[in-house]
């Protein structure tokens, strides 16, 4: 299954990864594998939204956990509403409420993003193991 582009996650950053110094990831054999959309007509720089260290290390800014259910939730605190309207203003709260309404766009995220890096985690893993059978006395 390919994830859609672009795929949405719960953000809820309070800090942000710009201008990575690429050469240093290469060294560490890191690899981004997402970064920020930003409106079109913006300037601002685009922030590192996911990274990957190794086969088993994954670093995400976003929540590709995040569920339909608990996102609406969340947006319609009072608090949470309050803060992304002054913060952020109404266009952003009204795109991220209406996104949240539309549940195949969380769902697609995570039912790709963790059972595929769970399962290539664990085949690496295995690949360099020699699994035993469990015995158990009883």
């Amino acid at each position: 299954m390919e994830l859609n582009e672009p795929f949405y996650g719960a953000d809820f950053r309070k800090y942000e990864v710009i201008s990575p110094d690429e050469n240093k990831l290469t060294q560490l054999g890191a690899v981004i594998t997402a970064i920020e959309r930003t409106e079109p007509d913006s300037i601002a720089e685009k922030a590192l939204m996911a990274i990957r260290f190794s086969k088993e290390w994954f670093g995400t800014q976003f929540h590709p956990e995040a569920h339909p259910d608990g996102m609406l939730m969340y947006l319609r605190r009072r608090d949470k509403k309050e803060m992304i309207l002054r913060t952020y203003g109404s266009n952003t709260y009204e795109e991220m409420m209406h996104n949240a309404i539309h549940p195949e766009r969380l769902t697609a995220t995570r039912d790709h993003i963790l059972p595929g890096f769970i399962n290539g985690a664990i085949d690496h893993v295995m690949a360099f193991s020699d699994p035993q059978p469990l015995v158990v006395n009883g």
